[in-house]
């Protein structure tokens, strides 16, 4: 998987040095995200920071690639959950469930855009390639705190449709983006079962320099 990210990075320094980008820019979000599935799909919140470039700029469209960290996962609050307490009491009753899975996201968007002089707004639609780097998954109860593993996925495949814009001044470019992911394989598993889908909606704002 880092001989994986290496190349895909070297891949991007080179379209950078080569001329291909226009703008260098650096993207933070938040995020709610939450699974389809078996559980886990009451939101999470979480944080997301992206490195990118915006490139082959045209009047209507240009494209825009990312790297950067993401997190996902989701909670769920449920009854019936057993668990053996000191002197081998069993006891059965209320626990919480959450995920939480880290992971450096790779996407590029191809977005069509339309200018007001110096704002522009704009839609896009991305191929997403997660590649997991750690999962933090637990059940708490009143009295404990067990870890879980729901077997994720080391690389996931998504799609994110987005919408946004961006104010150019002068060589600086701020912008603002609202997109919705949605996994296209399974993210996670329960035994030998795929059971889990993830969806996150991400608002983040960045800030830009024009080379």
């Amino acid at each position: 998987m880092k001989k994986i990210l290496l190349m895909v990075f070297a891949l991007l320094v080179i379209s950078i040095s080569e001329g291909f980008s226009q703008v260098i820019k650096v993207e933070n979000g938040l995020s709610l995200s939450w699974m389809k599935g078996d559980n886990l799909e009451q939101t999470l919140p979480a944080y997301s920071v992206m490195l990118g470039c915006d490139y082959l700029e045209h009047d209507w469209f240009y494209m825009s690639s990312e790297i950067g960290y993401i997190k996902k996962g989701g909670k769920d609050h449920i009854y019936g959950f057993a668990e053996e307490l000191e002197g081998g009491i069993s006891r059965v009753g209320y626990a919480n469930l959450q995920s939480n899975l880290h992971y450096i996201q790779l996407n590029t968007s191809f977005r069509v855009k339309h200018s007001f002089n110096k704002l522009n707004v704009y839609l896009g639609i991305a191929p997403t390639l997660d590649f997991l780097v750690k999962e933090d998954s637990y059940t708490t109860t009143e009295n404990n705190k067990y870890e879980n593993d729901y077997h994720a996925n080391r690389v996931v495949f998504g799609i994110m449709p987005e919408l946004g814009a961006f104010y150019d001044a002068g060589k600086m470019r701020i912008s603002l983006n609202v997109s919705y992911t949605r996994n296209l394989s399974f993210i996670s598993k329960i035994g030998k079962l795929p059971c889990l889908v993830n969806n996150t909606l991400l608002m983040s704002v960045g800030i830009g320099y024009k080379i």
